[in-house]
C-alpha cells in the first residue's frame, strides 16, 4: 500500500513537472520595418501565448530632388512609436510538420505616428528680371498623421516547444492604420492653396497600412 503510495506520487509530481513545462515565459528583442523594440510573451499552452511590447522607429533623411526645374533640399523625419498586445496561436504545436507556423492578431497603439517633409530651394531662383536667393525663396513643409490605436494581423514562424533557451522567430504581416490626416503649408514666396492641400491628400489616401517584417531573438525564462 505505501509503496502504491510512493508511485501516485511520484506520477502526480511528474505530471506536475511536466505540466509546468508547457508553460513558457519568453524575452525577445525586435528589430525590423516597425523599427527596434522588445517583447515578453507567456505561453500557458504551446498552442497560444499572449504577447506584448513596444517598437521605435524614428527616421531623418536628407536628399536632392528637382522640382519645376529648381534644384532642392528635402529633409524628411519621421516618427512611429507604439506599443501592442498580440495574441499567437500555433494550430500545429503538437503535429509532425509546420509546428513553428504561427498565426497572431491584435493592436497597436501608437503614441507617434506621423512624418513630416520640409522641401527648400538650395540654388539662386529667376522670375524674369528678378533673382530670388535660396534663403528668401522659403520652403514647402507636409506633413501626414495616421489614427493612433490600429488593429494588427499575420503570421510567422517561431518554436512553441524550444529546445534552448535561445532561439530566433520571423513574422510578417500589417497594421491598418486608416486613411491619413495631411497638411501642406509654404513660408517665404512659396504659397499654397486648398487645391494642393487636397492633391496631396488624394495622393496619400491609400497609405492605410503599415508592413511589418520583423526578426526577434528569444531567450526563454
Amino acid at each position: 500500500m505505501k509503496k502504491n503510495c510512493y508511485y501516485a506520487i511520484a506520477m502526480f509530481m511528474a505530471l506536475g513537472f511536466k505540466a509546468n513545462a508547457q508553460k513558457l515565459t519568453t524575452v525577445s528583442a525586435t528589430v525590423g520595418t516597425q523599427g527596434f523594440g522588445l517583447d515578453v510573451k507567456h505561453s500557458p499552452t504551446p498552442e497560444y501565448g499572449l504577447r506584448a511590447g513596444f517598437s521605435i522607429l524614428p527616421i531623418s533623411v536628407g536628399f536632392g530632388f528637382t522640382a519645376q526645374s529648381t534644384p532642392s533640399d528635402v529633409d524628411v523625419d519621421a516618427d512611429l512609436q507604439n506599443a501592442h498586445l498580440m495574441f499567437d496561436w500555433h494550430p500545429f504545436a503538437k503535429a509532425d510538420g509546420f509546428r513553428k507556423f504561427m498565426v497572431s492578431g491584435g493592436a497597436g497603439y501608437f503614441w507617434k505616428s506621423r512624418g513630416t517633409a520640409v522641401i527648400t530651394p538650395n540654388e539662386t531662383y529667376s522670375y524674369g528680371d528678378i533673382i530670388i536667393p535660396p534663403g528668401e525663396a522659403g520652403n514647402l513643409t507636409g506633413t501626414i498623421k495616421w489614427a493612433k490605436l490600429a488593429p494588427y494581423a499575420g503570421i510567422g514562424f517561431e518554436s512553441a516547444i524550444p529546445k534552448s533557451n535561445f532561439n530566433v522567430n520571423f513574422t510578417l504581416g500589417a497594421y491598418y492604420m486608416g486613411r491619413p490626416e495631411t497638411s501642406l503649408k509654404g513660408s517665404g514666396l512659396v504659397s499654397v492653396d486648398e487645391a494642393n492641400e487636397r492633391q496631396l491628400s488624394e495622393n496619400l489616401k491609400d497609405y492605410r497600412f503599415l508592413p511589418v517584417i520583423q526578426l526577434g531573438i528569444n531567450y526563454t525564462l
